[in-house]
């Protein structure tokens, strides 16, 4: 091929699932079709609007934990992974600086399909600026923590204006207690997108363990958490009033 060729756009038609690849080598030889040769660089784009084996939210729900980790595929490495116990498990593999990595999205369902595709995209717009994904979360994550704006800074800033209001310290152990069943999975998340769902998930974790009152007033007291950081410009709603309802009662004595 000639070096005035490799300068065009070269475009390869497959019938058979409508798409068009368009590949520009970045050598000046012909390297044939792009489908996994290292040595190009492709851009795909395709006619259908779904991925042949795109994941539905109907086939997530439905989805049978096995013997072993079942990963299903929706396209572009976004994967979700149904752990033995249960737990499905949203994760993104890709490669950076060639090596393979693997970022977590969260939880489904608290993490919908939609929002694990929002994320996927999210990541591959950073991959195409040369960042890495993993590494822009973290300092994501820490920006967070240093500007105030993560769940467990606001709850922190909470317990501490109680203690100045010079709360007994028994009150003060089971605030602090309570708050801290919630920080495993919501501590060092930016407060302003944590979703209902997310909530739900923490206590329904307590309920299954029977604990149906400790949930409710874990509820409670997030609920004064997310109106502290709307009172203070950090966050818009509060989701725990979405879960008006929702959490079991006690069973009676």
């Amino acid at each position: 091929m000639t070096a005035e060729k490799t300068a065009e756009h070269l475009q390869f038609f497959h019938p058979q699932s409508i798409c068009v690849y368009d590949c520009l080598p970045a050598s000046g030889q012909f390297v044939g079709t792009c489908v996994g040769i290292l040595a190009a660089q492709c851009w795909y784009r395709s006619l259908n609007t779904v991925p042949h084996m795109a994941l539905t939210d109907a086939k997530c729900r439905s989805a049978k934990p096995k013997a072993t980790m079942n990963k299903l595929s929706d396209g572009g490495g976004l994967q979700l992974w149904v752990q033995p116990t249960g737990a499905k498990l949203w994760r993104l593999a890709y490669r950076f600086s060639r090596r393979q990595k693997l970022l977590t999205l969260g939880v489904y369902p608290a993490v919908s399909l939609e929002d694990a595709r929002t994320a996927r995209h999210e990541a591959k717009q950073l991959l195409g600026k040369g960042q890495d994904p993993s590494e822009a979360r973290k300092a994501s994550k820490a920006a967070a923590v240093q500007s105030g704006t993560t769940f467990r800074a606001i709850a922190e800033e909470y317990l501490a204006h109680q203690r100045q209001n010079s709360r007994a310290d028994s009150t003060m152990a089971k605030l602090e207690w309570l708050l801290g069943l919630a920080y495993p999975q919501l501590g060092e998340k930016e407060i302003a997108a944590i979703r209902p769902p997310e909530v739900l998930q923490v206590l329904r974790k307590i309920e299954a363990r029977g604990r149906y009152e400790t949930a409710r007033r874990l509820r409670s007291t997030m609920g004064v958490v997310f109106r502290s950081a709307i009172a203070s410009g950090r966050a818009e709603t509060d989701p725990t009033t979405s879960l008006q309802g929702l959490l079991a009662t006690p069973p009676r004595k």
